[in-house]
This record gives C-alpha cells, sequence and structure tokens, in this order.
C-alpha cells in the first residue's frame, strides 16, 4: 500500500491516507499507448506482470490515487508527480493486499488534493491580531471541534475588535464596550444586537459547556461581514475617495 500524510480537505485533521486505487495520467501520444499495450501484451504472453516493463521510463510522471480520510471517511483524489519509473509500483501498491511500498511517501510529490483545504478567510484591512484569532476559529470550525470550546474565541474575536475601535482605552467589560459604541455611533443597532449574542452564547459555552455547530456557524457568518464593515470598508471607502 502506499501512505501519504496530508491534511483533509473535509475534516481538516492532519492524517494518513491509505490510496485504494491510483492510475497515470501524464499525457501520452497515440504511439506511446500502442507501445505500452503491446509490451504489457508480451509481458502477460511470458507470465509477467503486466506492469513490468524491460525498458525502464526516464523523467517525470504524473498519476491520481483515490483515498478515504481515516477520520471522517470522506473521499479524496490526489495528483501527484513521481519519477516515470516508479509509477507502475505505485500503482501496484494501491492494492491492499500489497505490502507498504518501500520509500513510501517520499517516491512522490503530491500536486493538488480534492477537495482542497479550505483557506481561513482574512481581509488586509483587519487588525493583525483579530485576523490570526478569527482564522483560528475558522479551522476549529472546519475540522469539527467541539463547539463549547470555539465559540469563547468568537467571543474574544469580537472582543479584540471591540477594543480596536474603542478610542477610550478603557479597560471595562464587553457589554459596557458594545453599548457604548453603539451610542456613539460607531456600531449598529443591529451589530450590537449580535454582538451581545455572541458575548452571551461564549460565556455559556465557557462556564456551562453548552453550544452547538451552527451558532459557530452562524457567528462566524457575522463576525467576518462585522470585520468587513468596520475595518475593510471604511478603508476601500477612503481609497475611493483618494483615486
Amino acid at each position: 500500500m502506499m501512505v501519504v500524510t496530508q491534511q483533509c480537505g473535509r475534516c481538516g485533521q492532519l492524517v494518513d491516507f491509505s490510496f485504494i486505487a491510483a492510475f497515470e495520467h501524464t499525457q501520452k501520444s497515440p504511439e506511446e499507448v500502442k507501445a505500452k499495450s503491446d509490451a504489457t501484451r508480451r509481458m502477460a504472453g511470458h507470465g509477467m506482470p503486466g506492469h513490468y516493463m524491460h525498458d525502464t521510463p526516464k523523467g517525470k510522471a504524473r498519476g491520481g490515487a483515490m483515498a478515504h480520510c481515516p477520520r471522517c471517511s470522506g473521499p479524496s483524489l490526489f495528483v501527484f508527480e513521481a519519477e516515470a519509473a516508479h509509477i507502475e509500483n505505485i500503482i501496484a501498491s494501491a492494492d491492499p493486499k500489497k505490502p507498504q511500498l518501500f520509500g513510501g511517501s517520499g517516491l512522490l510529490t503530491v500536486l493538488e488534493v480534492h477537495p482542497p483545504v479550505k483557506t481561513p478567510h482574512s481581509d488586509p484591512a483587519w487588525p493583525e491580531k483579530v485576523t490570526e484569532l478569527f482564522q483560528s476559529v475558522q479551522s476549529a470550525f472546519d475540522q469539527r471541534m467541539a463547539p463549547q470550546m470555539v465559540l469563547p474565541t468568537c467571543r474574544a474575536v469580537l472582543e479584540l475588535a471591540l477594543k480596536k475601535l474603542d478610542e477610550s482605552g478603557e479597560n471595562r467589560k464587553l457589554i459596557s464596550r458594545i453599548n457604548d459604541l453603539r451610542d456613539q455611533g460607531v456600531i449598529t443597532q443591529g451589530l450590537a444586537d449580535w454582538a451581545h449574542h455572541i458575548r452571551i452564547d461564549g460565556n455559556l459555552a465557557a462556564h456551562e459547556g453548552v453550544g452547538d455547530q451552527e451558532a459557530v456557524r452562524e457567528y462566524i457568518g457575522f463576525l467576518r461581514l462585522f470585520l468587513d464593515i468596520v475595518f475593510a470598508l471604511p478603508e476601500r471607502i477612503a481609497a475611493r475617495r483618494v483615486s
């Protein structure tokens, strides 16, 4: 078998994928296809394996393989590159009855994985610390981490963002900061209402251990919109005015 360590594009976990089917997909000329087919038939006629070839191919070749994530059981398609001399052995190693191929994943380079690993959303206009924390929230959600762990971090993202908006510099409770920024017109009533929902649910998750994935999904969507409205949009408007 062939084992490749890769981050799963479905659950986000770093796991060992075992190829269950593999194939070559390097484009060949009609003459090359015929020559290979003829060689395979000749080898089969002599009782040799169909993938055996007298002439060792040179250069690089591409292949594809199917595998299932051992964590979420989701299927993935790998596109890889390897020395042409190794391709046939890699294809043969996808047979579960075969022993692990000597050299393992060192024999190939993974070029693409489908579905691809999700890249957390960000914007250059967002404050750096806010971006880092919000990206960790998105990654945790993609990895299906417990909502009781993710919701308090959603609350922390909100608090960091509001501190950036609060020019007073005072150290105060989140509830007061939300209400004061609303009263000052820095955020709208609608944004303040959503902010209070995150504040409350983040506290409940941290202290009572309650929460669900749908709430996390909604709050990630809100935080993305919120950060765009309060940080990215003003910067874009200012840039348009200058131009």
